[in-house]
């Protein structure tokens, strides 16, 4: 329900030229958006599954295409609490590029939680005029 939801408001509102940064669980969120994706579950990134990459390269992979959004699995609906490398990447001076925009609670909030969070780089942000407490 939450990648669908996040998929379709990609879709709606950038260019499935863009690139879309996923961290780490993209489930159909690239489906549905429709945009090309560096995935860091490596479903959808034959780069990512095949490489033996230190923890900088990866980190330097995240912004490499300069992507539009970024969705990130959280542990809280406020602020990215995943992994030492989710923490890196947002951590990262570059990361200060990004918005939080949308908030996707989990459907399952009473068994498990884990949010998906979408930032969207300002430049892209600013142009849908959003409010980024949805």
């Amino acid at each position: 329900n939450m990648h669908y939801l996040a998929g379709k408001f990609l879709k709606e509102n950038l260019s499935s030229s863009d690139w879309l940064a996923i961290y780490i669980d993209a489930g159909a969120v690239p489906y549905f958006s429709g945009m090309k994706t560096v995935d860091f579950g490596a479903l959808h990134d034959p780069y990512l599954a095949r490489s033996d990459l230190s923890s900088t390269e990866r980190v330097d992979y995240f912004f490499a295409k300069n992507p539009a959004a970024a969705v990130f699995t959280s542990t809280s609906l406020d602020r990215i609490i995943y992994t030492p490398e989710s923490d890196a990447i947002t951590e990262d001076p570059r990361f200060q590029n990004y918005v939080l925009s949308k908030k996707y609670p989990s459907p399952l909030n009473n068994i498990v939680s884990y949010p998906q969070l979408l930032f969207l780089r300002k430049a892209v942000f600013s142009r849908l005029k959003l409010d980024n407490n949805q």
